[in-house]
C-alpha cells in the first residue's frame, strides 16, 4: 500500500530487475554490438572496393580521351610512339610487347648513338639496351 507523505506526492517503491536477467541482457547487447561493427566494418571494405572500381573507370574515361586525341591530332607517322609510350604507361609491366617501328626506331637510334639513346630512354619507354643487341644478333 503505497504511504501518503503529503497530497501531492506518493511512495510507489523502486521496481528492480533481477541480475540473472540483466547478464543475459548485457550479453544480448554485446553480440549486437559485434554483429554491428562486423556489418560497418564490410560496409566500410564494399565503400573502398566501389570507390577503387570508380576511381578505375575514371582513369580509363581519361586514357580513352588521350587515345581520342593522339588518334585525332598526330600525324600517322609519329603516331605509333604516342601510342607506345601511353599503352606502357597504362598497364605497367616487366615484359613490354614493341611494335616494329618502334623496334626499328630504337635498334636505329641504339645503333647511332648510345648515349644519345640512353638519354631517350630517361624520357620515353624503349627497350634495355640488351634487349636491341639480342634482336641484333
Amino acid at each position: 500500500i503505497p504511504v501518503m507523505t503529503s497530497p501531492k506526492t506518493r511512495d510507489v517503491g523502486i521496481q528492480t530487475v533481477s541480475s540473472k536477467r540483466t547478464l543475459n541482457d548485457i550479453d544480448e547487447y554485446k553480440r549486437r554490438e559485434k554483429n554491428l561493427k562486423k556489418r560497418l566494418k564490410r560496409a566500410e571494405q564494399k565503400i573502398q572496393e566501389l570507390d577503387t572500381i570508380v576511381k578505375a573507370q575514371m582513369r580509363e574515361t581519361e586514357i580513352d580521351i588521350i587515345a581520342n586525341a593522339i588518334n585525332k591530332y598526330i600525324p600517322e607517322d609519329k603516331r605509333d610512339i604516342f601510342l607506345n609510350e601511353l599503352s606502357h604507361h597504362v598497364s605497367p609491366s616487366m615484359k613490354k610487347n614493341y611494335e616494329c617501328n618502334i623496334k626499328d626506331f630504337a635498334m636505329a637510334i641504339y645503333l647511332t648513338s648510345k648515349p644519345a639513346y640512353d638519354h631517350l630512354r630517361e624520357k620515353m619507354t624503349l627497350p634495355h639496351p640488351a634487349t636491341i643487341r639480342k634482336w641484333l644478333s
